[in-house]
């Protein structure tokens, strides 16, 4: 597929990609992005890897926000190293 640029925001482009046929999209960003495309409704499903380290300080997985949702585990496995990939639906709050 060819690549296609979006300067439109988050609000105009969830509704856009609900009009698609073609599949899945993936939207890989920080927890800026993936909030707002939460926050618009256009988040389905979250899959989340979790990496034995513990950091001690660091980067909310999402900054803090008055928006909330459930999670429905879907799947998990572990990877290699202790890598844990869990797969979750996103609920109604």
């Amino acid at each position: 597929a060819p690549l296609v640029t979006w300067s439109e925001g988050v609000e105009r482009l969830v509704p856009h990609l609900r009009t698609l046929s073609d599949g899945d999209v993936w939207i890989a960003g920080g927890g800026l992005l993936q909030q707002a495309v939460i926050a618009a409704g256009g988040l389905d499903r979250l899959e989340l890897f979790v990496v034995p380290e513990l950091l001690g300080e660091g980067t909310l997985l999402f900054p803090p926000n008055h928006h909330r949702r459930g999670l429905k585990l879907r799947a998990a496995e572990r990877l290699d190293r202790g890598v844990a990939w869990l797969d979750y639906d996103l609920t109604a709050a």
